[in-house]
Order: C-alpha cells, then structure tokens, then sequence
C-alpha cells in the first residue's frame, strides 16, 4: 500500500504546483484570454484614484490595476477604462496635474490654468 501511495502523492504534488505557473491549464480546459499590455514605469502615474499611462502628446488611459511579473509592469487590456470603446484617452493638466477626458477643459477650481 506504501509503494501506491506515494507515486500518487508526488504526481498530486507536481500536478499542483505545475497549477501554481499562469501559463499551465490541463488537456481539456479552456484557457482564460486575458491579454497583457506591458508598460513603461516612467509613463506611469498613480495620481488620482487609479492608475494613468502614457501614450504619447500628452495622451493617457486609465487602468484599474497594475501587476509585475519577470518582464515587468503591466495590465489586463480587460481593466482599461473605456477598452471597449478602443479606449477612453485622457490629458493631463501641466498645472494640476489632474486627468481629464480628451477635449475637455480642466475642471479645476484651484487651478491656474489657462485651459479653464
């Protein structure tokens, strides 16, 4: 009885911890499609209430949530504001800094801008 228990246990822990690697899914299964969209630390700012990257001219999309893994920082497309609509861009105002939707003047009471 030893000598069948532990195979089984071994190939249950190797199973297990194969599970644990994102890239893993047993024959049959259907993997999860969830792209990732790899960002530049330096275009990245955690002003606000979520998180804005850079893409250029001043241009920024919004995302929920940000995750590391070996290659570096990135997001799920599926958490990027306004993704079904090809994404919903932002600028953001030299003067406060704060985020607004593309075409539309900053909304800052406090704010010295001449984009008021």
């Amino acid at each position: 009885m030893k000598k069948l228990v532990l195979p089984f246990l071994l190939a249950f822990l190797c199973v297990n911890t194969l599970n644990a690697f994102e890239g893993f899914r047993l024959p049959g299964t259907k993997k999860p499609h969830r792209e990732r969209m790899y960002i530049d630390e330096e275009e990245l700012d955690m002003t606000g209430d979520c998180f804005h990257i850079h893409v250029g001219n001043n241009e920024w999309i919004q995302t929920k949530s940000i995750h590391r893994d070996q290659r570096g920082l990135y997001t799920y497309e599926s958490s990027i504001k306004g993704q079904e609509a090809g994404y919903e861009k932002h600028w953001k105002c030299p003067y406060c800094y704060a985020h607004w939707p593309m075409h539309t003047k900053c909304q800052n009471p406090d704010c010295p801008s001449k984009y008021i």
